[in-house]
């Protein structure tokens, strides 16, 4: 009951905008470690944004903001840019901070603009949605690859 307790006041501290929604087999709660762990099929949504992983790792502040998600297994995800943009992704680790609106994907990652050929793919992608930017490498067998559609004006 304490961990439905904390998971609520979690979600509650939030704005109406930021409400967050999160689904998992189980889930156990440090609430002076500032810790959250969601195990087994976990989704989560706030706002447009989408996770789904096997575990998520919620690390938040003295107030119980979330600053830091960590997913791991099977990890994809979807967002919405600044720009109006709807990215998917998946890795087998992704770290989101809260804080500085950017997504770190680890191992056979991938980026893919909705509706479009722009995609990025490498062993590390670095997607900053507050700044617009992305950042790529892959591994010394295998490179990173970027596909993308070059915007020319028609004559």
């Amino acid at each position: 009951m304490r961990a439905f307790y904390i998971l609520f006041m979690l979600c509650l501290g939030l704005n109406a905008a930021d409400k967050l929604e999160v689904q998992a087999k189980t889930f156990s709660s440090d609430d002076k470690a500032g810790k959250t762990i969601l195990k087994g099929d976990v989704f989560i949504k706030k706002g447009n944004d989408k996770l789904w992983a096997d575990v998520v790792v919620i690390k938040t502040d003295s107030k119980r903001k979330p600053l830091e998600y960590t997913a791991t297994g099977k990890v994809r995800f979807y967002v919405e840019t600044q720009d109006g943009r709807k990215i998917n992704g998946s890795a087998q680790k992704v770290v989101y901070n809260t804080v500085d609106n950017e997504y770190r994907l680890y191992e056979n990652a991938k980026i893919q603009e909705k509706d479009s050929p722009n995609t990025i793919t490498g062993e590390f992608i670095t997607l900053n949605n507050k700044k617009g930017q992305a950042y790529s490498t892959g591994d010394k067998d295998k490179p990173t690859t970027l596909i993308f559609m070059l915007d020319e004006e028609k004559k």
